[in-house]
């Protein structure tokens, strides 16, 4: 019985499943509106509810996205101030005698020693080369020497010119732990300080150790002991409602701050000791990892006018219906390195970004029925991460991908015609 030859069956020919590709170019903008030619045909010859869609390839130019997210509040990350005071000015003074702050505490040209999250950087490099020119405008300041009005200005008396050593009084180093190292001199931390005015920022920089409920907008060295001392600055508001500051004396902090301190590091004695005294440098250490928090940028999303199925997201614990067609994480292998002093890094470069290939798996999503595709918009978004300072809390926030003149992406989109079975059962036979 088992070798009855059995009658020939034809097995039916299955029509190969539609497969089509739109690739995208754009330059100098972060969206793309497409009109299909035979728009009365459309893009697919079918219901859009027997395809799915996902994103192949896609390849970014980001020279326009920063690092840091702009404030529209207060641009300013850090800025150098004078440790400003005016003649007669005791303790018990009354905030309507103290100076506007920060206004009446900043130098001549306050641009040249700020640095403000409105310039885009697209890596540590650029933010620790703008550093490097804040700490290359205040050592010219002070080897240059400056007048107080004879201590009307500041608690201790006009600076002189160094003539023996041109030293470097403030320099910022990034730590191969990705904390922030602020060296000055005793010089620089005596007659200024360092400004911090956004919460956002003072979360960054210090960390750890940041607390909303205090001030810590200020970083002060003693320039004797090398102590932080945080509340350099006294802060309150007159009664029109003015933010005010008050300078207490050094004196109120280290009995060793005297007048022979003083005349150190003012340089009245122009003598090659005196200088070496006052360029010598005292370090500040923030606790804060900048490799973990400045650079904001999570992701970029593909967005698309196209009728996705409910994809559900949860973000923060909560969720919401995402309408994206993919979401690309930032790729951490792509590296540029440079050096300070002894210490070299490796980071993100500005380059091309190459977020989705053929090596990488695509996600497909279904599509709602439409009759035909005529007209398609695809957008691109910027994931970051923002600190909401009401809250105290960092969170997520989605924007239109900011693009300058020189930047370009490549996106290709796959349109796939999914199997009966799939269509039954709801799934694609792929996944």
């Amino acid at each position: 019985m088992a070798n009855i030859p059995q009658p020939l069956r034809r097995k039916p020919v299955l029509k190969a499943a539609d497969s089509r590709y739109v690739s995208l170019f754009s330059d100098a903008d972060n969206k793309s509106d497409i009109t299909m030619n035979d728009g009365h045909k459309g893009l697919l010859p079918k219901s859009t509810k027997l395809y799915e869609v996902g994103v192949d390839n896609l390849t970014l130019s980001l020279n326009g996205l920063s690092m840091l997210t702009p404030s529209s509040t207060e641009p300013i990350i850090l800025e150098i101030l004078a440790l400003r005071t005016y003649q007669g000015q005791q303790p018990n003074d009354l905030e309507a005698q103290w100076l506007a702050f920060p206004g009446a505490f900043r130098l001549g040209g306050a641009a040249n020693f700020q640095l403000l999250d409105t310039e885009v950087y697209t890596t540590y490099s650029q933010v620790m080369d703008r550093l490097e020119q804040i700490g290359g405008e205040v050592s010219a300041l002070i080897n240059g020497g400056f007048s107080t009005n004879g201590g009307i200005l500041s608690e201790f008396t006009n600076v002189t010119p160094f003539q023996h050593i041109q030293a470097k009084h403030l320099t910022f180093t990034l730590h191969n732990s990705g904390r922030l190292q602020i060296a000055g001199s005793r010089t620089f931390w005596s007659y200024f300080c360092i400004h911090v005015p956004n919460p956002h920022y003072r979360s960054i920089l210090y960390g750890p150790d940041y607390a909303k409920n205090e001030e810590l907008r200020i970083i002060s060295v003693n320039p004797y002991s090398g102590d932080s001392e945080a509340d350099r600055i006294e802060f309150g508001y007159d009664g029109a409602g003015v933010f005010k500051g008050f300078t207490p004396d050094w004196a109120g902090f280290d009995a060793n701050i005297d007048a022979a301190f003083e005349a150190l590091v003012a340089n009245t004695a122009h003598s090659q000791v005196s200088e070496e005294f006052a360029t010598t440098g005292k370090i500040m250490l923030m606790q804060g990892n900048l490799y973990s928090s400045l650079d904001e940028r999570v992701c970029i999303e593909v967005g698309t006018s196209l009728p996705l199925t409910h994809s559900a997201l949860v973000e923060d614990n909560r969720e919401g219906p995402d309408y994206s067609l993919g979401r690309f994480m930032f790729n951490s292998g792509l590296r540029v390195g440079f050096a300070y002093g002894d210490e070299s890094h490796v980071m993100h470069g500005p380059s091309t970004y190459e977020l989705m290939n053929s090596e990488k798996r695509v996600m497909y999503h279904r599509l709602l029925p439409q009759e035909k595709v005529s007209v398609l918009r695809i957008q691109m978004y910027i994931r970051r991460r923002v600190y909401d300072v009401a809250t105290d809390k960092w969170k997520m926030r989605s924007d239109p991908l900011p693009t300058a003149p020189s930047d370009w992406w490549h996106c290709r989109l796959h349109f796939r015609e999914l199997h009966e079975t799939a269509i039954s059962q709801k799934r694609s036979p792929y996944q």
